[in-house]
């Protein structure tokens, strides 16, 4: 086989291969987490003030998961005169499984979902709520299992 042959076949092996990228890039789903995401990035810089505060208070907020129920426990001082909670669960492998609720919280402080909510995924869980006026705000990555 003489080289230009060989170019030929080199330069056709090239351009399959490209081709099929392309083909395969097109038939990937890019979606952004959130719907607003860039409405909710200029909101950004309260919920890092939230954070600072949730650690520079001391308060502490606990995620669980069993059989039955999804547990987010608070820390009683962090929700002595809470207003203004609310609760997302941001599914990441599918959007539709995404969760958004207000917090409704027990006499332990507690906030106690049912567990077929939920999808064995990972979720990313954002917590914002008012105390004092004093803004706090709770962030973790969540892999719910069902056992």
């Amino acid at each position: 086989m003489s080289w230009s042959y060989k170019i030929i076949l080199a330069y056709t092996g090239f351009l399959s291969m490209m081709f099929y990228f392309v083909y395969v890039a097109s038939q990937q789903n890019n979606e952004l987490v959130d719907s607003h995401y860039y409405e909710k990035e200029k909101q950004f810089a309260q919920t890092l003030i939230g954070i600072r505060n949730l650690d520079s208070m001391g308060y502490a907020v606990s995620l669980k998961n069993d059989a039955q129920f999804v547990t987010l426990a608070f820390t009683k001082e962090s929700v002595r005169q809470m207003h203004n909670g609310v609760v997302d669960f941001i599914c990441l492998s599918d959007k539709s499984k995404d969760l958004h609720m207000e917090i409704n919280l027990d006499s332990t402080s507690t906030m106690v979902i049912p567990a077929n909510k939920f999808i064995q995924a990972q979720y990313q869980v954002r917590v914002e709520w008012m105390n004092n006026d004093l803004p706090l705000a709770f962030r973790e990555k969540f892999y719910f299992l069902r056992s």
